[in-house]
């Protein structure tokens, strides 16, 4: 009867015990470690990583190469760098048997840097004391990512490398790196990473041909051996933990049961059951693919469409493609990723990966929204008091230069202040309760991904600040804005009386005009229109109680009218669209101007849209009422979440007195 214990799911196969099946990984490793290369097995858990190392080390035993195997683990997460490079060195002694004390030597020469201290030891102490070729093994280099100091380490690496051309004898060293990681993950300074310089080997399922070698092990005739293994491999797909795993669980009933019937079942009682939940490796790749993955969303939809057929290509530097192949869930072949293997098929279905995905959606794009919403507001809360502070300044101005426009000016624009401090501390309001959601959504995320939730918290903080400072200095730019308005009315009122007096001491009443009409009358093509103005043509008409002209002396006052328009409109653009240094000023203290402005530009990119389009011209008894419809478009992208864009149509009010033209009034209407 066959031995259950020959068949090793999870662990490694150790010297002189379980069945080891050999790939074409371990000759490619022993070549490399023989020659002095620097390589590394980087790839899923349970694919034979250790077992590959111990039976490398194995055969380095019989060139008289000299192996040291380096678990990481055993040196701990919770340490400093001190102690995780003495500790290192410790292992490094204490397996080639050098008589040079590592913890004696590493506190005397304590004014050198780790990394040096590291290179020193093995060149001057490792080297000396051994004459033979030395491998060093570093098995699960993955618990180096919860390390902050582990850089140089792998810098320390290239340099042995790179200095056997001024010191043959470091060619006697060499380094094996192995572990659940890509490179990246590692180091992420390419200047300084030994895997540009290494040679990657590829840890593949055993094929029908590698597996062939276990009949042997299952006490049956060949051809029966041979079927049984088909019919297993048709579900692992040579997977060595599922393979071993399903094998295991089968030799422990007799052989006569060994059907293709009964290894569905085995398998469907393993994995596909309520008892593949607590399957170790199951379990493994279902936390990659969700809890650890970068983007569970990205990761979750490219698997989406391998699963579905889609031809999807293994980039190298695809980022997706490389954390899907190191959950294990994927492999290469031709070029393109393919689901692994049928188990892993069922397991994360269609609906599965559907869930998952949903699961993430309703907590990363709540905060996602939560947090863009805010940003979007901080930044667009501005623009309204900017052109507010704009606005009333430039108001103050035309006061005091004519009476009778600053009169009319001064009563719209005391209406419109009045409507956008409203709209300002209605947006102030809405940031701080997008800031009470956004910090709800943080605290959901945490127990999902702890390190995210922390980094949007601090943005969150940052955020809150701002809007802070920002309610205080809106409140004391409103009281001044508030003052400059009260002397500014004052002084019209005082200029209206003396302009009042001057006509009624100079002049008759005039006698009452017709009421304002629509013009229709002139619609020349030749009038230039800018396209700052739009696609519409002004048309203006002398109708009844309108001033006698010519046509074309009304062609041409038309003309000289749309130009003046769209002069005004584009001063207006122009201070809307500025969301520079000035619009900020009028709404953060002054000192910080320079580092809001750069923060706002890192939070968000804003780009606008603006049309223009001339309504129509009304002749009206004092002068000329020119209607204008803008539509703007602007378009957020905050470096958390995204948001959709906006709309504003915006309906101006212009009027010509004294023959000039100045905006009356505006009003708009935002929305998604």
């Amino acid at each position: 009867m066959a031995d259950a214990f020959a068949f090793v799911a999870g662990g490694a196969v150790q010297a002189g015990s379980g069945l080891y099946l050999e790939r074409s990984a371990d000759r490619e490793l022993l070549q490399h470690c023989l020659a002095g290369d620097f390589a590394y097995v980087l790839t899923s858990r349970q694919m034979g990583k250790s077992s590959l190392m111990y039976r490398a080390a194995e055969r380095l035993a019989d060139s008289s190469a000299r192996a040291v195997i380096i678990d990481l683990t055993e040196l701990g997460a919770q340490t400093t760098a001190d102690q995780w490079y003495k500790g290192f060195l410790l292992l490094v002694q204490e397996q080639l048997g050098l008589r040079e004390a590592a913890s004696a030597w590493w506190d005397a020469h304590s004014n050198y840097a780790f990394a040096h201290r590291l290179i020193r030891y093995l060149r001057e102490v490792a080297l000396v004391e051994r004459t033979e070729r030395i491998v060093l093994f570093v098995d699960e280099i993955d618990t180096t990512l919860r390390l902050d100091f582990t850089d140089d380490f792998f810098a320390a690496i290239r340099f042995l490398y790179q200095s056997r051309a001024v010191d043959p004898e470091l060619q006697r060293i060499s380094f094996v790196l192995i572990g659940v990681a890509t490179p990246n993950d590692l180091i992420k300074d390419a200047a300084r990473t030994p895997f540009n310089i290494g040679h990657r080997i590829e840890l593949t399922d055993f094929t029908r041909q590698e597996a062939a070698a276990i009949a042997a092990y299952l006490s049956l005739p060949a051809p029966l051996g041979g079927e049984v293994i088909g019919w297993t491999l048709r579900w692992t797909a040579g997977h060595p933990y599922l393979t071993m795993r399903v094998l295991r669980s089968l030799v422990e009933s007799p052989p006569d049961t060994w059907t293709s019937s009964a290894i569905d079942a085995r398998i469907h009682e393993l994995f596909l059951g309520t008892s593949g939940e607590r399957d170790t490796n199951l379990q493994f790749v279902r936390d990659m693919l969700t809890k650890k993955a970068f983007n569970r969303e990205a990761v979750l939809v490219t698997y989406e469409q391998i699963r579905g057929g889609a031809r999807v290509p293994d980039k190298e530097l695809d980022q997706v493609a490389s954390w899907l192949k190191l959950s294990g869930i994927v492999r290469r072949a031709d070029g393109l990723l393919r689901v692994r293997n049928a188990i892993y098929e069922q397991v994360f279905d269609e609906r599965w990966a559907r869930v998952h995905r949903r699961l993430n959606v309703n907590w990363r794009r709540r905060l996602a929204r939560a947090a863009a919403a805010l940003l979007v507001m901080i930044v667009l809360v501005t623009i309204p008091l900017a052109i507010y502070a704009l606005q009333q300044r430039s108001v103050a101005l035309r006061q005091r230069a004519a009476a009778e426009d600053a009169r009319l000016l001064a009563e719209e624009n005391e209406k419109e202040a009045e409507s956008r401090r409203d709209e300002a501390e209605q947006q102030l309001l809405t940031t701080q309760r997008n800031l009470q959601t956004a910090q709800e959504a943080v605290d959901a995320l945490k127990p999902f991904d702890p390190k995210a939730a922390a980094q949007l918290s601090q943005q969150l903080n940052v955020a809150s600040n701002a809007a802070e400072t920002q309610a205080r200095a809106f409140a004391e730019q409103r009281d001044g804005l508030r003052r400059e308005r009260d002397e500014a009315l004052a002084l019209v009122q005082k200029l209206t009386q003396e302009n009042a007096a001057q006509r009624q001491n100079a002049n008759p009443s005039p006698a009452p005009a017709p009421p304002a009409t629509k013009s229709d009358a002139v619609s020349d093509p030749s009038i230039p229109v800018s396209n700052a103005v739009g696609r519409g043509r002004g048309k203006a008409d002398a109708g009844p109680g309108a001033p006698a002209q010519s046509e074309v002396e009304a062609v041409r006052a038309l003309r000289d009218d749309l130009l003046q328009i769209e002069r005004v409109l584009e001063r207006y653009r122009d201070g809307y669209e500025a969301l520079d240094a000035r619009a900020i000023a009028a709404v953060y203290p002054a000192a910080n101007v320079a580092g809001l402005q750069s923060a706002l530009n890192q939070l968000s990119k804003l780009s606008y849209d603006l049309r223009v389009r001339l309504d129509d011209i009304l002749v009206a008894p004092d002068g000329l009422t020119a209607k204008v419809t803008a539509s703007e478009t602007f378009r957020s992208t905050p470096k958390i979440g995204s948001a959709p864009a906006q709309s504003d149509t915006a309906v101006f009010t212009l009027q010509k007195a004294g023959g000039t033209w100045s905006i009356q009034s505006v009003k708009s209407n935002t929305r998604n």
